[in-house]
């Protein structure tokens, strides 16, 4: 068993133990705090005036898991916007990297010409070529300069307009998914399946879509393929398949073993082969082209067609088999632990079915 000639990965929604209703805005999450202590100090002067001793009022023990709650939903957003900014935001910063980069490129070659010549006029001698202008009065540096001023003042007009989020007060650490059934609030299991069924990775992260899971599920299927290894079992992934979900620069020339991923959806592949071969020969060819060249062959195309047998066979075990469709308990690591124990499960009874032990 775990054959590993070709794996495919994948990620299901699951939903999470809590209500779409209860989702508050960033803006609405502020508001609340601030009215729980206007609240909580009015309830207080009133015990103190009805009751000088030193026990919490039962209501304010509620308030208070409320505003502990209203805390750890408005950090999640805080950490989210530091370490996940959105798509045209990172634009917006790459934008002034290239600036900064430029500016002080061409900055450092004016001075060093502008040095030399100021050095050669010192000696009484004269310059070979143009006559160099300070950095300070150079055309090209200062348009550079310019150019800096306009990205850092775009990036300065993106943060000051932060895009609204939100955050579920029954679970702050779920998200609000998009499904086959419309939205949800849902965490995204990501799974890799070997050829006979065995689940390899198992993991629960809270990003909506699959793009940014690829690297990580691979390396837990080579951390869980290197443990087999500690025990005399050496496996080596063949090829990985992925569907357009995962399909991505980065991805795409990420080290690791081969893959086959997706450029677009399941029945534009098999068409694919009539438009994706490009110029023979061409010397510069990206990433993305040498896919769609590679899954648009009909070797190609074959091997890829392969994945949804794989893995969605066991995506279906455990929503329909385990009922796993909503976890029980809230939290990430809560629903990390449910999806281990429903994918251990799953691969116990393969190992059983395989093998023939019915009277376990």
């Amino acid at each position: 068993m775990v054959k590993v000639g070709t794996i495919a990965v994948d990620g299901t929604k699951i939903e999470a133990n809590a209500s779409i209703d209860a989702n508050k805005t960033e803006a609405r999450l502020r508001e609340m705090a601030s009215e729980i202590v206007a609240e909580a100090a009015a309830v207080d002067d009133q015990e103190d005036l009805d009751d000088p001793g030193d026990q919490t009022p039962p209501r304010l023990q509620s308030r208070a898991t409320r505003q502990a709650a209203i805390a750890e939903a408005l950090a999640s957003i805080e950490k989210d916007r530091r370490e996940r900014p959105s798509s045209a935001a990172k634009m917006t910063i790459r934008r002034v990297e290239r600036a900064e980069a430029k500016e002080r490129r061409l900055t450092e070659e004016s001075t060093a010409i502008y040095t030399a010549q100021q050095q050669v006029l010192a000696q009484g001698r004269r310059p070979a070529g143009r006559r160099a202008v300070h950095p300070d009065r150079n055309v090209n540096v200062l348009k550079a300069r310019q150019n800096l001023i306009n990205a850092r003042a775009a990036l300065e007009r993106r943060n000051a307009s932060k895009p609204v989020r939100k955050r579920n007060l029954t679970d702050p650490q779920s998200r609000l998914m998009k499904t086959r059934f419309g939205f949800r609030q849902a965490y995204n299991a990501q799974l890799a399946v070997s050829e006979d069924h065995l689940i390899l990775a198992a993991y629960v992260t809270d990003r909506g879509i699959d793009i940014g899971e690829y690297i990580p599920t691979v390396a837990a299927v080579e951390q869980t393929l290197s443990e087999l290894a500690a025990a005399g079992h050496d496996r080596v992934i063949g090829t990985v398949l992925a569907d357009a979900g995962y399909f991505s620069r980065e991805n795409l020339a990420a080290a690791g073993p081969n893959r086959l991923i997706a450029p677009g959806k399941a029945k534009d592949v098999a068409t694919s082969k009539k438009t994706a071969v490009t110029q023979p020969g061409k010397y510069d060819r990206t990433a993305i082209e040498e896919m769609q060249e590679r899954i648009g062959t009909d070797e190609g195309t074959a091997h890829y067609r392969q994945r949804a047998g794989i893995i969605e066979p066991v995506n279906a075990h455990l929503k329909d088999r385990r009922t796993l469709r909503r976890f029980a308990r809230r939290g990430l690591a809560a629903a990390q632990s449910e999806l281990i124990l429903a994918a251990a499960a799953t691969n116990f009874l393969r190992y059983v079915k395989v093998n023939n032990l019915a009277t376990i």
